[in-house]
Protein backbone atom coordinates (compact mmCIF):
# COMPACT_ATOMS: atom_id res chain seq x y z
CA UNK A 1 0.00 0.00 0.00
CA UNK A 2 2.92 2.34 -0.65
CA UNK A 3 1.04 4.37 -2.98
CA UNK A 4 -1.38 4.97 -0.24
CA UNK A 5 -4.33 3.37 -2.10
CA UNK A 6 -6.91 1.40 0.02
CA UNK A 7 -7.95 -1.84 -1.93
CA UNK A 8 -6.73 -0.32 -4.95
CA UNK A 9 -8.72 2.97 -5.18
CA UNK A 10 -7.06 6.06 -3.81
CA UNK A 11 -9.25 8.23 -1.16
CA UNK A 12 -7.49 10.55 0.45
CA UNK A 13 -7.97 14.05 -0.15
CA UNK A 14 -4.19 15.45 1.19
CA UNK A 15 -1.21 14.19 0.96
CA UNK A 16 0.45 11.73 4.06
CA UNK A 17 3.33 11.05 5.68
CA UNK A 18 4.93 7.78 6.91
CA UNK A 19 5.40 8.44 10.73
CA UNK A 20 5.87 5.30 13.38
CA UNK A 21 5.14 6.24 17.00
CA UNK A 22 2.90 5.23 19.94
CA UNK A 23 -0.92 6.29 19.81
CA UNK A 24 -3.26 6.79 22.31
CA UNK A 25 -7.04 6.82 21.72
CA UNK A 26 -10.11 6.94 24.09
CA UNK A 27 -13.66 6.30 22.18
CA UNK A 28 -15.85 9.34 23.15
CA UNK A 29 -19.33 7.46 22.77
CA UNK A 30 -18.81 3.91 23.19
CA UNK A 31 -20.35 2.00 20.61
CA UNK A 32 -23.15 -0.60 21.41
CA UNK A 33 -22.00 -3.40 19.17
CA UNK A 34 -18.77 -5.28 19.53
CA UNK A 35 -17.16 -3.58 22.35
CA UNK A 36 -17.74 -1.14 25.52
CA UNK A 37 -15.00 0.96 26.38
CA UNK A 38 -16.31 2.45 28.81
CA UNK A 39 -13.61 5.25 30.18
CA UNK A 40 -10.41 3.01 29.05
CA UNK A 41 -8.03 3.88 26.72
CA UNK A 42 -6.54 1.81 24.19
CA UNK A 43 -2.81 2.21 22.88
CA UNK A 44 -1.65 1.41 19.02
CA UNK A 45 0.61 2.09 16.38
CA UNK A 46 0.31 5.17 13.86
CA UNK A 47 1.75 4.31 10.77
CA UNK A 48 0.81 7.51 8.37
CA UNK A 49 -0.31 11.28 8.92
CA UNK A 50 -2.14 13.58 6.39
CA UNK A 51 -3.68 16.91 7.00
CA UNK A 52 -6.96 15.32 7.41
CA UNK A 53 -6.33 11.87 8.63
CA UNK A 54 -4.52 9.34 9.91
CA UNK A 55 -3.60 5.48 9.52
CA UNK A 56 -2.80 3.30 12.11
CA UNK A 57 -2.87 -0.42 13.54
CA UNK A 58 -5.04 -1.21 16.69
CA UNK A 59 -5.53 -4.75 18.53
CA UNK A 60 -9.35 -3.50 19.04
CA UNK A 61 -11.68 -3.97 16.05
CA UNK A 62 -13.37 -0.33 15.97
CA UNK A 63 -16.85 0.23 14.31
CA UNK A 64 -16.63 2.17 11.38
CA UNK A 65 -18.21 5.84 12.51
CA UNK A 66 -17.23 5.00 15.84
CA UNK A 67 -15.60 8.64 17.20
CA UNK A 68 -12.27 9.11 18.92
CA UNK A 69 -10.37 11.43 20.77
CA UNK A 70 -6.74 10.69 19.57
CA UNK A 71 -3.15 11.57 21.49
CA UNK A 72 0.27 11.23 19.85
CA UNK A 73 3.54 13.11 19.62
CA UNK A 74 4.98 14.61 16.64
CA UNK A 75 8.13 16.12 16.10
CA UNK A 76 8.56 19.81 15.02
CA UNK A 77 11.79 21.81 13.79
CA UNK A 78 10.51 24.69 16.00
CA UNK A 79 9.24 23.15 19.07
CA UNK A 80 10.42 19.84 19.24
CA UNK A 81 8.22 16.85 20.60
CA UNK A 82 4.77 18.33 20.77
CA UNK A 83 2.07 16.38 21.93
CA UNK A 84 -0.81 16.51 19.42
CA UNK A 85 -4.87 15.87 20.50
CA UNK A 86 -7.13 15.70 18.01
CA UNK A 87 -10.91 14.19 17.63
CA UNK A 88 -11.79 11.74 14.71
CA UNK A 89 -14.20 9.43 13.32
CA UNK A 90 -13.07 6.00 11.50
CA UNK A 91 -13.82 5.42 8.36
CA UNK A 92 -12.58 2.04 7.84
CA UNK A 93 -10.99 -1.29 9.98
CA UNK A 94 -10.17 -4.29 8.41
CA UNK A 95 -8.20 -7.17 9.63
CA UNK A 96 -4.52 -7.85 8.60
CA UNK A 97 -3.01 -11.09 8.14
CA UNK A 98 -4.41 -13.15 11.40
CA UNK A 99 -6.67 -11.48 12.48
CA UNK A 100 -4.65 -10.14 15.77
CA UNK A 101 -4.81 -6.44 14.42
CA UNK A 102 -6.57 -4.18 12.37
CA UNK A 103 -5.80 -1.66 9.82
CA UNK A 104 -8.00 1.73 10.97
CA UNK A 105 -8.27 5.02 9.07
CA UNK A 106 -9.64 7.65 10.76
CA UNK A 107 -10.64 11.33 9.70
CA UNK A 108 -10.30 14.29 11.60
CA UNK A 109 -13.08 15.99 12.78
CA UNK A 110 -12.16 18.53 15.32
CA UNK A 111 -8.42 19.61 15.85
CA UNK A 112 -7.66 23.46 16.44
CA UNK A 113 -5.14 25.87 13.60
CA UNK A 114 -2.06 25.34 15.13
CA UNK A 115 -2.12 21.73 15.61
CA UNK A 116 -3.30 21.82 11.66
CA UNK A 117 -0.22 23.94 10.86
CA UNK A 118 1.97 21.31 13.12
CA UNK A 119 0.74 18.37 10.74
CA UNK A 120 1.06 19.96 7.57
CA UNK A 121 4.42 21.35 8.47
CA UNK A 122 5.11 17.42 9.13
CA UNK A 123 3.89 15.96 5.90
CA UNK A 124 5.59 19.01 3.93
CA UNK A 125 9.16 18.13 5.46
CA UNK A 126 8.16 13.78 5.35
CA UNK A 127 5.85 13.25 2.38
CA UNK A 128 6.20 10.05 1.30
CA UNK A 129 3.11 9.68 -0.59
Amino acid sequence: MSDGSFWGVERRRAARALLKTDLFYSVEHPPEVKMQFQDRSETACLVDLGEGGIGFVSEAELPQNTKLDITFKLNSKEQGDVEIHVSGVVKYCFPQGDYSTFRVGLEFTDMDQDTKGLILEYVKNFKAF
